[in-house]
């Protein structure tokens, strides 16, 4: 039989093994849908950068080093135009859950002011004070219950006097300027104790006809 060749160590090592590509190809797809989620760009980046690194230091055990460019040339440009294009998308949307959770503050604010202006009206025989400050005193009510969050920390609720509980129950006691919430509308507590977010559409009707007679509520 003839002699088999003798392989060398350096013939077997590139025989027995091929170059791994695994991480540069991680690289350029997180760097692709980078486009569509800029913080898989930022991933791609990196992941670009060690392979260059490793397919440099390493070429037989690491390959891929053009994947791994182009990961880093994907990520990278992801970042810069992807990145600022999300974040002026997101804003609005984050802007509007603030505004909606400082609507929801200010209604809660009105509850212990509807307590305060019922119980004082149950005790006088349905008859609201022509003074508000006679009813929050007794009551206990803060500043802070009279700040709406979306008027930059002022007390700025308005209250109509004169009423009794023989007027119905839709007419507006205690309402808020409607600058508050950007005129889109405001929270109005009506007679029978309950608080209402009316719409701006409806605010000329319900509120604007007592914007007059109306009088600012100060803290106590």
């Amino acid at each position: 039989m003839a002699d088999q060749p003798t392989m060398t160590p350096q013939m077997q090592t590139s025989y027995n093994t091929s170059p791994s590509v695994g991480m540069a190809v991680a690289a350029l797809v997180c760097g692709i849908l980078g486009f569509c989620f800029p913080p898989l760009g930022l991933v791609g980046l990196i992941l670009g950068i060690i392979a260059v690194i490793r397919a440099s230091s390493d070429p037989v055990r690491h390959g891929g080093k053009g994947m791994a460019i182009g990961g880093i040339c994907t990520g990278g440009f992801s970042l810069v135009f992807m990145g600022p294009l999300m974040v002026a998308i997101l804003l609005p949307s984050f802007a509007r859950a603030r505004e909606l959770a400082r609507r929801t503050a200010c209604q809660a604010n009105m509850r212990p002011l509807s307590m305060a202006f019922v119980n004082y009206a149950v005790e006088n025989n349905g008859d609201f004070p022509d003074d508000p400050a006679k009813a929050l005193a007794r009551a206990g009510i803060s500043a802070k219950n009279l700040e709406c969050p979306s008027s930059g920390g002022q007390s700025n609720y308005r209250y109509v006097p004169g009423w009794s509980t023989k007027d119905g129950a839709n007419k507006p006691l205690v309402y808020e300027p409607i600058a508050n919430h950007g005129d889109e509308g405001v929270h109005v507590l009506f007679l029978d104790g309950h608080t209402e977010w009316v719409e701006k559409t409806r605010w000329a009707k319900v509120v604007e006809p007592y914007e007059d007679t109306s009088v600012p509520i100060s803290p106590p």
